[in-house]
């Protein structure tokens, strides 16, 4: 299992110790808050089990220990190697106090800051594709790892038949995410959810409606009752007549004077009006916004 640590292991040192002795003896009632090591005389790093403790004095100086040997209930830390991670043996008296810390050479290999090196003991397995991704940071860039569990994430997010939408970038999610095959989707066209009720929404992908407000042409037929009462007309007529009140016969043409001649009609005729509808071009387009969509068909 190699470096073993433990939160909050703590304690005092019961016997002075110089700069060359290789065991350590602390209070044997706090001696469990620290790892068992059994690594014994072995080199370090081990396969084994081993710690890292930090001995501290009252003026402040420090010195880093690996302990190789630990037994359990046992305040007595053997095969001690001084001096470690670059810092100088040095003697301590009684009360110095021996405590569990993490070291900055823990943390550099623990995030394999620059300057370190990972090491991989035993079988380890990598399966799938695993791609190389550089985003830029300002002026730095930073070289990231996407492995396969992720892009199988991101597949099991977009299955086929899914939709993708961006409001600002055209390029195709098969060179966004690496996988499928994409096609633009819907162009024109506003997404609906499906309706089983309504027979023009009851059908995943069915097409329908139109941009343009067109009125359905229509007539209108007005019907009026024609009513002729009857009409009249009068004449007056005027001819020569002899001193004794005759009337002298006329040959050949007649004077003839109207007097008047009167029509009263009152009648009514039949109209028939006709309306046909408009075309209101673009007036039934609800708000929208334009985007890119495609479809995953593979």
């Amino acid at each position: 299992m190699a470096q073993q640590f433990k939160n909050n292991a703590r304690a005092l040192l019961v016997s002075s110790i110089n700069s060359s002795v290789t065991s350590i003896v602390i209070e044997s009632a706090k001696a469990d808050l620290f790892p068992v090591a059994n690594v014994g005389t072995g080199s370090l790093p081990s396969a084994s089990d081993w710690f890292k403790v930090t001995l501290q004095d009252s003026s402040g100086a420090v010195e880093i220990v690996a302990v190789r040997t630990r037994t359990a209930g046992s305040g007595v830390l053997s095969n001690v190697i001084r001096g470690y991670d670059g810092t100088t043996a040095l003697a301590f008296v009684v009360g110095a106090v021996v405590g569990l810390r993490v070291t900055a050479v823990d943390v550099q290999a623990a995030l394999a800051l620059p300057g370190q090196n990972n090491v991989f003991t035993g079988t380890n397995d990598f399966t799938g594709a695993t791609t190389a991704i550089t985003q830029t940071y300002g002026n730095s860039s930073t070289a990231l790892a996407t492995t396969a569990f992720v892009q199988a994430a991101l597949q099991a997010l977009h299955p086929v038949g899914s939709i993708y939408i961006n409001a600002g970038v055209s390029t195709n999610p098969a060179t966004l995410f690496g996988f499928g095959t994409w096609a633009a989707f819907g162009a024109g066209r506003v997404l609906v959810g499906l309706n089983g009720a309504d027979a023009a929404f009851d059908t995943a992908e069915e097409t329908g409606g139109s941009k343009d407000a067109i009125v359905v042409t229509h007539n209108h037929t007005a019907t009026s009752v024609v009513t002729d009462p009857g009409h009249n007309h009068g004449i007056g007529e005027t001819r020569p007549v002899d001193l004794n009140g005759g009337i002298y016969p006329v040959f050949g043409s007649t004077s003839r004077n109207v007097l008047s001649e009167t029509v009263a009609t009152g009648i009514t005729v039949a109209t028939t009006n006709a309306s046909a509808g408009a075309s209101g071009t673009n007036a039934n387009l609800q708000p929208y916004i334009v985007v890119y969509m495609w479809k995953r068909t593979a």
